[in-house]
């Protein structure tokens, strides 16, 4: 699989960082939990990861669909 030069649709790190504070914030103002966002380096660039909920217990991972946000 080719992995593309800039595997974002942001148009430059400006744009990626203006979303990523409007989406935390109607996160922290909607969500019914606290929510930690992270920023995890891939092999395809970065990836935005939210974490929610109790840290014990049993993981859940919920993965979105193509085009569309983590909510």
């Amino acid at each position: 699989m080719r992995i593309p030069d800039r595997p974002s649709a942001f148009t430059d790190d400006s744009a990626r960082d203006r979303y990523h504070a409007v989406y935390d914030r109607l996160l922290d103002e909607l969500w019914p939990v606290p929510v930690d966002a992270l920023d995890v380096e891939t092999r395809a660039g970065r990836v935005r990861v939210h974490r929610a909920g109790p840290a014990e217990g049993d993981p859940v991972v919920l993965v979105a669909g193509p085009s569309t946000g983590s909510a």
